[in-house]
């Protein structure tokens, strides 16, 4: 039997959200209704809402509609708090510099992809500012993403140590994606998972909500079978 194309991937995984997931007719006008007249949201910021991005946020607290609804309120707040769109290359320059992120084009859902080498990070940099270069990789690659569309990432931790653990930065990204960039995480793929990262691990995995715990594949090796299957080899 041939392999099934990306299209056709794509299309089950979108029958099986919408057969899991039930939003009703009058949701997304409810939605943004509440968010004028309970979070005091102002319209203009409201109107722009598309209902892809509603699909993501509520099914992220499906079926719970009123914390849908808040984590919105709650998305919006932080826009105004800490401006990420504001974030410029020169303001995050240190950690783009030490080359620690880099892009890995798209895997065979067709998902923007991200690389990090944890063994390059720099656990001395002023918290401030590896938070803001968080927020600047999040927006970066948002702009590769359709408004229903996720990405995938790929932690490289060969040669990580004690030295480049920084168990803050990691409850703050785990932070971020569930509250501000919901539903964008396609899969995580943790290769090279050495003693030292699977100690570790213990104390990370606490901190992660159970819908991001099945986005995440560990693989002890250097996970070339689990990249050749889920990226087209160049």
């Amino acid at each position: 039997m041939s392999e099934i194309s990306i299209e056709e991937k794509m299309a089950l995984q979108q029958a099986a959200d919408d057969k899991k997931y039930v939003i009703a007719d009058d949701e997304f006008d409810n939605f943004k209704t509440s968010l004028i007249n309970t979070y005091e949201c102002d319209q203009s910021k409201i109107d722009t809402i598309s209902f892809a991005t509603f699909k993501r946020f509520r099914i992220a607290r499906y079926p719970k509609f009123d914390e849908c609804v808040e984590l919105y309120a709650n998305y919006l707040s932080w826009l105004d708090e800490n401006k990420p769109y504001d974030i410029k290359l020169k303001d995050v320059i240190t950690s783009y510099n030490s080359g620690k992120n880099i892009r890995f084009g798209v895997d065979k859902l067709n998902r923007p992809t991200g690389y990090t080498f944890a063994c390059l990070h720099d656990k001395n940099i002023k918290f401030e500012d590896s938070k803001q270069f968080v927020y600047y990789e999040m927006i970066q690659m948002e702009q590769l993403l359709a408004p229903s569309q996720q990405f995938s990432w790929i932690l490289q931790v060969k040669d990580f140590s004690y030295a480049n653990w920084d168990i803050k930065i990691v409850k703050h990204i785990l932070h971020t994606l569930d509250n501000y960039y919901p539903e964008r995480l396609g899969h995580v793929y943790i290769i090279n998972t050495g003693w030292i990262f699977k100690a570790l691990w213990k104390i990370v995995e606490v901190f992660i909500p159970a819908r991001t715990k099945k986005k995440i594949t560990l693989c002890s090796n250097d996970g070339l079978s689990l990249l050749l299957q889920n990226w087209n080899a160049e």
